[in-house]
């Protein structure tokens, strides 16, 4: 059988690197050293053949684990690999693209301890409890401790500007004697 054209392929990674070419066939393998071997076995020769056709040696190809020097193939194989490799590069980015939509965003996102406004235990304190709030939720609702969460319907914001940021200030809004109807 003609073997054709020899191509030289180098193992890039570190470490030893073994392929079988056939998967038909396990006994039948190819082992290149380590990157820049002394003994120069980080490279095989193996026919334009095997090289184009063999799934294992293609994807190593592919991922970069192996590296085929151009100036070894015939142009046709070199068209073949160029064209393989463009569209391996562009799954590639579409998988990376497809990564990024995934993601979610987090801005104003981040959970900030905020002092419970509940009351405290003497009058006029609050209860100083460490609340957590989402830094973008802040404005929706009074932060009260577990204790004091059911008198969140009597707490009211107030926006506080210092010239440069708008704070909300959390107020409690109570009823006097004389908007209770009593005399």
């Amino acid at each position: 059988m003609p073997v054709g054209q020899l191509v030289a392929l180098r193992n890039k990674t570190r470490g030893v690197l073994v392929l079988t070419p056939d998967p038909s066939d396990p006994k039948a393998y190819l082992e290149f050293q380590a990157y820049e071997d002394p003994g120069g076995a980080d490279y095989q020769y193996v026919s334009e053949q095997v090289a184009a056709n063999s799934p294992p040696i293609v994807k190593a190809i592919l991922h970069q684990i192996l590296e085929m020097p151009e100036d070894t193939l015939s142009p046709d194989v070199q068209a073949s690999f160029r064209q393989q490799m463009e569209v391996a590069q562009a799954q590639k980015a579409r998988a990376a693209e497809a990564v990024l939509k995934s993601i979610e965003r987090t801005e104003h996102r981040d959970l900030v301890g905020t002092p419970c406004v509940g009351p405290g235990t003497t009058s006029g304190t609050f209860c100083g409890q460490s609340v957590p709030v989402r830094e973008g939720e802040s404005r929706e609702s009074a932060p009260l401790c577990p204790q004091h969460k059911g008198l969140a319907q009597e707490f009211v914001p107030f926006d506080d500007f210092d010239g440069e940021k708008h704070n909300v200030r959390w107020v409690r809004a109570r009823l006097g004697e004389r908007e209770r109807g009593v005399a």
